[in-house]
């Protein structure tokens, strides 16, 4: 999860009184976001109490596995929100990588944007507007000036935070899956960057 050149700040995207912290992500926080991913994406099936635990334990597989992959360089960013006592508590999340020219016939070499995660509890706090703005200073790091994401054309409140912070439809970007099942189609959304960050 270590990134190619971590931004020098990212606590410039909340306000100063605000109780939640913006910060990339490390190893040891896999296990929480993972088990955040599951609150927020629940799975395919839900039967019987085995399955949470399940579900979980599969999207943290998964998440260690691309935080492997040396040829999709790649971060996550977090945001978290102390608790008395305790070790800040993981709270919101969202996935940065770089992919290569030509993925998604995307001619030039772009960042894409995956699992926007917000934990019910803290939603409407301006946490995933807060993590959008820090992929912006990560993607501007990289020097890559495009940000890419996939959001289902169903998902209304996420498609209208995305254009509210100037995301565009690229293209729609149906897949196999989701003929099969009849689920909405996915739209890809593109950010080019300006010198100017997000408002």
């Amino acid at each position: 999860m270590a990134p190619m050149n971590p931004p020098p700040r990212l606590a410039p995207v909340l306000r100063a009184d605000s109780p939640y912290r913006i910060r990339l992500g490390r190893p040891d926080d896999l296990a929480a976001v993972a088990r955040l991913m599951a609150r927020c994406f629940p799975g395919p099936l839900s039967i019987g109490t085995w399955w949470p635990a399940l579900w979980t334990h599969s999207i943290q597989d998964d998440l260690l596995r691309r935080s492997r992959q040396p040829d999709l360089p790649h971060v996550w960013l977090i945001a978290t929100c102390p608790q008395p006592g305790c070790p800040p508590q993981v709270v919101a999340a969202t996935e940065l990588s770089q992919r290569p020219a030509g993925w998604q016939r995307i001619p030039q070499a772009y960042a894409y944007l995956a699992n926007l995660a917000v934990d019910p509890a803290h939603r409407r706090r301006g946490l995933a507007q807060a993590l959008l703005a820090a992929c912006e200073m990560e993607t501007r790091q990289r020097r890559l000036t495009q940000i890419y994401l996939h959001v289902m054309a169903s998902n209304r409140p996420a498609a209208a935070l995305y254009e509210r912070v100037g995301y565009r439809l690229h293209r729609p970007d149906p897949n196999l899956w989701d003929w099969m099942t009849g689920r909405a189609t996915r739209l890809l959304l593109v950010k080019s960057l300006s010198a100017s960050p997000m408002p």
